[in-house]
C-alpha cells in the first residue's frame, strides 16, 4: 500500500482506538443496578483495544520509516503551519480610540491612534507567503506519498 493509503488507515485506526478507549473508560465502573452497562463485554473491548493499539503502532512505524527521505519537508510543513497560526494570532488595530486625559474639570477627550509594527496589509502578505509555502510543501509530500509504498 502507498503512504497515502497508510495514512488513511492510520487515521481510521486512531479513531477506532479513541472510540474503544471511551467505551472502556466509561463502562469500567458501573453500579450493580445499571443492567444496560453490564451488556458491554469489556473483555473483548480491551482485547480489541490492545490489538488496535498494536496495529496502530506498527503502521505509524512503517509510515515513519517510509517517509524518512522527506522528513525535512514534513518538519518544514509542520513549522509553516505553526508560523501561519502565529501570524493569524497577531493583533492589528488601525483605528483610533477616544481617551479621557486628565482629571476632573481639567480632563478632555483626545484621539489616540494605534501603532503597529506590522500593519494589516503586511500581515496578509506574510500569511499569503506562508500559505503558498504550505501548499508547495503539501503538494510535494502528496506526490511522494502517492508514489511510495510501504
Amino acid at each position: 500500500m502507498n503512504i497515502s493509503k497508510a495514512l488513511k488507515v492510520k487515521n481510521r485506526l486512531a479513531g477506532k482506538l479513541a472510540q474503544l478507549q471511551t467505551v472502556a473508560a466509561s463502562s469500567n465502573s458501573v453500579r450493580d443496578d445499571q443492567k444496560n452497562y453490564k451488556s458491554i463485554d469489556l473483555v473483548s473491548v480491551w482485547e480489541d483495544l490492545t490489538k488496535t493499539h498494536q496495529i496502530l503502532i506498527q503502521i505509524k512505524s512503517d509510515i515513519a520509516k517510509a517517509t524518512a527521505p522527506i522528513v525535512g519537508k514534513l518538519v518544514a510543513l509542520a513549522e509553516a503551519k505553526a508560523e501561519l497560526s502565529f501570524l493569524n494570532s497577531i493583533f492589528v488595530n488601525e483605528s483610533e480610540d477616544m481617551v479621557r486625559v486628565g482629571f476632573g474639570a481639567d480632563s478632555s477627550l483626545e484621539k489616540i491612534a494605534w501603532s503597529n509594527h506590522i500593519d494589516a496589509a503586511d500581515k496578509q502578505s506574510l500569511i499569503d507567503q506562508v500559505q503558498k509555502k504550505i501548499e508547495t510543501l503539501q503538494d510535494d509530500i502528496d506526490v511522494f506519498n502517492a508514489a511510495t509504498t510501504i
